[in-house]
């Protein structure tokens, strides 16, 4: 989008016609239209211009009520998105990992280690079955005095 465009688009939304009036088709439209399609109850946040802001061509298109939308900022986003072509942002891949290894089913494992999800103690543990290190295969370290670090 050109400078121009953001330019007269940002002095387009400043006006006090279009501040009163979106406020007024929100607070007529309390839902957002897309979470309600979907069958979710979240309040709208946003008004969308359902055609481009920046491919109207006058401030009369952008103050029509018939092109605007009530969305709340996640739809509202995701649709920006999609209009100017970027792909939704996607989890890093080892966060990712490890909700699926989540969603397997493990979670129970944690739960049962934890002592179940009413929050009852763990079950104690056999000390023979615990095996011990072996401490000859541990590395060494030298000793570290106080003063090694250069401070008194």
């Amino acid at each position: 989008m050109s400078r121009e465009t953001r330019a007269r688009l940002r002095r387009w939304r400043k006006r006090a016609v279009y501040t009163r009036a979106a406020r007024a088709f929100l607070g007529a439209h309390p839902l957002c239209q897309d979470c309600t399609k979907a069958g979710i109850r979240r309040a709208s946040e946003q008004v969308d211009h359902v055609t481009p802001a920046r491919l109207l061509p006058d401030f009369a298109a952008f103050m029509d009520p018939r092109n605007w939308a009530a969305l709340c900022l996640t739809c509202h986003r995701r649709k920006t998105r999609q209009e100017i072509g970027r792909r939704p942002k996607q989890r890093p891949k080892d966060i990712q990992d490890w909700l699926d290894w989540m969603a397997s089913g493990y979670a129970d494992d944690f739960e049962a280690a934890a002592g179940g999800p009413d929050g009852g103690s763990p079950a104690p543990e056999d000390p023979e079955a615990r095996s011990q290190p072996d401490l000859a295969s541990l590395p060494s370290f030298p000793a570290i005095d106080p003063d090694s670090a250069g401070r008194d």
